[in-house]
């Protein structure tokens, strides 16, 4: 019943009415204004009972009498309120503040719609695989719901409710940035859990739903609130649906302590209480282990700023140590701030879905679902427990096939020489390639290289063998081709072939999955550096069973990754190199080098379950900072997950329109261009190698190309230059201007960024960015023999090419730091000595960079 029903209508007192209101000091203006904002409920004999600010009021509508009214302070209600037990004033938020009175869509409160919704409701969720997010909503709807302390609304259940609706459905319809295949939930948290609403699309009939469920005679705040049993159904809610293309967000209201230290009638006591705490924060891992990133989760305290909602914080803490996007409010007692929390988590839960769209056509991208993850802070012992996947290095069932590295020589990859004997795989050499001796007579060898190939060993008792001719003859003269062109190196080679994969991802970012990686030695105990595996958080990146590697999308990514890696690192090198030189000996100390981590891939093999490629490189201690992003580390992607109607899934347009309030036009799906849905290229196809970089050669073709496009340019003089001072210049400032240096050093064609890792300050007090998974930009030729398609997305998905590059110049740049690109161009040179070219040639580009971040 909507609480303004007869607000309007003259009020008929009776003279029971009148003698209570002497009574009890209730005016007339009162109980009207009770009528008319008031929290609803049926009373007997047909009555209507409002409860509205400290007051209730009694009215028979029938006859549109007043029948009695009285102060809530009379009432059981406060008697058990905390204001009691706190000792403290009662105050209600609506003595300051007229409550937001929201209501009904009509248009969507007939029938025939409500029909329609549940018809469709039926539907989308029988096609789970084609949702696009699936929000669960617990709200606490215990007593201490029922305190009417919130300004802005007639009690404290009221203000989440009504801010649900009207800014997390209605705003959302209203800007059509949901569909029928973003989905709700809603659980009511009492001393049991009861699902309200099950897996609904987001219209307006959910929107009057929400509305409706304000009013106390829908849903009345009363008893306890248990968050072990809400939690447990939010929890089957979220794997109601499997499929990874689904984003998951959990918003959680309370105003309180969990009440299930008090289940079966006991009495509070703070280690019942701690105990159940405890217990919740596990659940909340368990379900976070679960979904990683792709769940969000919104913990909103509803209470007074001296509460301190320890057990809401340590299911924050909890969610954010296994990968979920996890944020924790304690909004003040007014609508306004719930509102914001609540948008927050809205334009939180966007991004999350922006995460799982192609950059491509605006589709979802599905998360692997088969990825279990740990604490980011769990401790492991000596060796490697269960959870480990372990590749001893005398095991025949489960060993290191080969490692293998990247060559920017030849711009692909290159298999790192094994100092093991190339047929049993017994240790020959050390990781210097060195032969070991055997027991304490260096005179005697464990084996030798093959002095033919020079690319592999062979222990004693192989070489005495057949073993050593049928390589003479059959695979030397291939090994040794490969050596020489690079495709073999004696370089990289790992402190063991022992190594352990932990099964658990400890940490996920937008694009990968990060999971430990040691080494082993003959006992079985980790030995050597720490180490990452990476792998791709998408299921079209992995490959089907007895795919070839070299053929596999597996082995797309990996190149994409090591490739992107190693003309960032080359780009770093030559940076170093620039800034020594432009500065006085003494101040070298004082410059910030920056350095990308190397990466290799094992080759795993497990007899009883196949072969694995596993993308690994050390892992960087310290803490694991995000200093820019693709876009500058201001500008947002601009890439919004499609909200059209699927034209498979049986749904009419038209009905689907209305529900929604848009028009049917807008829900069907713009023809694509065919060159943009095209499958990324393999990367070794078309793609830019380090002789490809951009050095523009003089009167060529694309000496126009490799102007500046993004705003006018000034070159800055060598005065200005010469008097720039390192000590000036930020930390970050040095990132920065390495992201610009790759671009004028490339001709303006790539651009390095999305820079990660750690600032670490060594032994002798100088500093170092150790850095990580960056992206590059590239802006292919204009009038190339490429086609659009192939021409994009070079370096991946990050690779945001031309756009990224503006907003880099947008965000970080302006008219005093830019650059004369006609001043740069020179001769194209070989690759050994371009460099010292290149860098002379950038003089002016470095002094503005680093003069625009001081």
């Amino acid at each position: 019943m909507d609480s303004n029903t007869t607000a309007d209508s003259v009020l008929i007192s009776t003279l029971h009415d009148q003698e209570r209101r002497e009574q009890r000091g209730v005016t007339k203006v009162t109980q009207q204004e009770a009528r008319r904002y008031g929290m609803t409920e049926h009373a007997k004999n047909g009555r209507i009972k409002y409860t509205y600010a400290g007051h209730v009021f009694i009215y028979d509508p029938r006859s549109n009498r007043a029948i009695t009214s009285w102060k809530t302070e009379n009432d059981q209600m406060y008697k058990n309120s905390s204001y009691v037990k706190k000792k403290k004033e009662y105050t209600s938020g609506t003595r300051f503040e007229k409550p937001i009175m929201i209501h009904k869509s009509q248009e969507h409160e007939v029938d025939h719609v409500e029909e329609s919704h549940d018809s469709i409701t039926v539907q989308v969720q029988a096609q789970k695989d084609k949702w696009k997010s699936h929000t669960v909503i617990v709200v606490d709807m215990s007593g201490s719901m029922r305190e009417d302390d919130v300004n802005g609304a007639r009690c404290r259940s009221d203000g989440v409710w009504t801010t649900l609706a009207r800014v997390f459905v209605k705003q959302q319809l209203e800007a059509g940035t949901c569909s029928l295949h973003d989905v709700v939930s809603v659980v009511t948290m009492q001393q049991t859990a009861r699902v309200v609403v099950e897996c609904e699309p987001m219209d307006w009939v959910l929107y009057n739903k929400l509305v409706s469920f304000r009013e106390w005679d829908m849903l009345k705040p009363g008893g306890h609130g248990f968050y072990i049993p809400a939690l447990e159904k939010a929890k089957a809610l979220l794997e109601i649906n499997n499929h990874g293309s689904c984003s998951l967000s959990l918003l959680f209201f309370s105003d309180g302590k969990p009440s299930d230290c008090v289940r079966d009638g006991k009495e509070f006591d703070f280690k019942s209480y701690n105990m159940v705490t405890k217990e919740v924060a596990m659940l909340m891992g368990e379900v976070a282990s679960r979904f990683g990133r792709r769940l969000h989760t919104a913990f909103v305290g509803m209470g007074e700023p001296d509460q301190e909602f320890i057990t809401l914080k340590k299911m924050t803490q909890e969610a954010k140590l296994f990968g979920s996007m996890a944020s924790f409010s304690c909004p003040s007692l007014n609508t306004d701030s719930l509102s914001q929390i609540v948008s927050s988590s809205v334009a939180s839960s966007l991004s999350t879905k922006t995460e799982l769209t192609s950059i491509r056509t605006g589709h979802t991208r599905a998360v692997r679902t088969d990825v279990k993850r740990e604490r980011y802070d769990s401790k492991d012992k000596k060796k490697p427990s269960r959870d480990w996947r372990v590749f001893p290095n005398a095991d025949l069932t489960k060993y290191v096939v080969r490692v293998w590295a990247w060559n920017t020589t030849t711009n692909d990859f290159a298999v790192v020489v094994d100092p093991r004997c190339r047929e049993c795989f017994k240790p020959v050499a050390d990781t210097s390639y060195n032969i070991i001796a055997i027991g304490k007579k260096k005179n005697k060898l464990k084996g030798q290289i093959c002095p033919f190939c020079s690319a592999c060993f062979f222990c004693n008792t192989c070489l005495s063998s057949n073993i050593y001719d049928t390589h003479r003859d059959q695979e030397c003269h291939d090994l040794a081709h490969q050596r020489r062109t690079g495709y073999i190196v004696a370089d990289k080679c790992p402190p063991s072939y022992g190594v352990a994969w932990k099964r658990l991802a400890f940490g996920e970012g937008a694009e990968r999955l990060a999971f430990k990686f040691r080494f082993i030695d003959e006992n079985g105990k980790f030995t050597g550096p720490k180490m990452v595996a990476k792998e791709s958080r998408f299921v079209e990146d992995l490959d089907d069973p007895g795919t070839n590697y070299l053929q596999s999308q597996r082995h797309s990514y990996h190149k994409t990754f090591m490739r992107t890696q190693a003309t960032a690192s080359w780009f770093a090198k030559l940076f170093n190199e620039h800034l020594e030189k432009k500065v006085s000996p003494s101040e070298v100390s004082t410059l910030i080098k920056i350095e990308f981590l190397d990466p290799v891939i094992f080759e795993l093999v497990d007899v009883d379950v196949g072969t694995f490629n596993v993308l690994v490189e050390p892992m960087i201690e310290g803490k694991y900072v995000k200093f820019t992003d693709n876009f500058g580390n201001l500008q947002k992607e601009d890439v919004e997950p499609d909200n059209y109607l699927p034209e498979d899934c049986g749904i009419d347009v038209t009905e689907a329109a209305k529900l929604l309030g848009r028009d049917a036009k807008d829900l069907r799906p713009p023809e694509l261009d065919p060159e943009l849905t095209d499958d990324f290229p393999n990367a070794g196809a078309g793609a830019m190698g380090l002789d490809d970089l951009g050095i523009i050669e003089e009167g060529s073709e694309d000496e126009e190309d490799s102007e500046h496009e993004y705003g006018d340019t000034e070159e800055m003089s060598g005065e200005d230059f010469d008097s720039l001072k390192v000590a000036n210049v930020s930390d970050v400032g040095y990132l920065y201007a390495f992201s610009h240096f790759s671009y004028v050093l490339s001709g303006g064609r790539l651009m390095v960024v999305d820079l990660q890792g750690s600032l670490v300050t060594q032994a002798g007090g100088e500093k170092k960015f150790i850095l990580t998974d960056p992206a590059i930009h590239h802006r292919p030729k204009r009038g190339g023999h490429y086609r659009r398609s192939r021409a994009r997305r070079q370096y991946g998905r990050t690779d945001r090419g031309r756009e990224g590059m503006k907003a880099f110049f947008e965000t970080h740049m302006n008219a005093t730091t830019y650059v004369v690109f006609s001043t740069l161009k020179t001769k194209r040179r070989s690759a050994p000595q371009r460099p010292s070219v290149a860098v002379d040639c950038s003089r002016h580009f470095v002094s503005s960079a680093l003069a625009s971040v001081c």
